[in-house]
């Protein structure tokens, strides 16, 4: 398998029910390791997914191991971001 398929960036506007779950569970091992309170739940992310921006959902080996979530206020943007902790300095997410 190449890198390529090994690592993958896909875009979504609408969270399924699985993404979800995949998302609460990165953001609970977040919180865990990292000693914060993101509070996150599903009534959130399905607003997420009514505001219509594209969040980036980072998977290696099939398994989501970053995510950032755009969340609208207004006129203003706050970015979530999250990279699970068994992934640290890799690159997840890296603006350039």
């Amino acid at each position: 398998m190449s890198q390529q398929q090994e690592h993958r960036i896909v875009k979504k506007k609408i969270f399924s029910q699985a993404d979800q779950v995949e998302i609460l569970q990165l953001a609970e091992r977040c919180n865990q390791y990292e000693h914060l309170h993101l509070r996150l739940s599903s009534d959130m992310l399905r607003e997420y997914s009514r505001q219509g921006a594209n969040n980036p959902l980072y998977y290696v080996h099939g398994k989501l191991v970053g995510c950032i979530l755009v969340d609208s206020i207004g006129n203003e943007r706050e970015l979530i971001e999250m990279v699970h902790p068994d992934y640290p300095r890799q690159g997840i997410f890296r603006w350039h």
